[in-house]
């Protein structure tokens, strides 16, 4: 979780563009960016195994990132189909 943390203090609140990582970045980069973006949804769904009823504030606090993160990572995991919600 200390990684999710760090990273998450350094790109919070940035744009992510629709690839999940800028055109120009180099492998090892997108690479980095990538594995980022698993290890975090992993903390998630992991949390919501525990706690399914929690909400993204609920998620923000324990991963000690913001609930606009989390409501990225949840959004993005919908679309992927790796979350499912009660309206979905």
């Amino acid at each position: 979780m200390k990684m999710s943390q760090r990273m998450a203090g350094a790109i919070d609140e940035t744009q992510v563009m629709s690839s999940y990582v800028a055109p120009d970045a180099t492998p090892e980069i997108s690479g980095l960016f990538e594995e980022w973006l698993r290890t975090v949804e992993d903390e998630i769904l992991e949390i919501l195994t525990q706690e399914k009823s929690l909400k993204p504030s609920g998620i923000a606090a324990k991963l000690k990132i913001s609930e606009k993160s989390v409501n990225f990572f949840i959004d993005k995991m919908k679309k992927e189909g790796k979350l499912k919600t009660a309206q979905s």
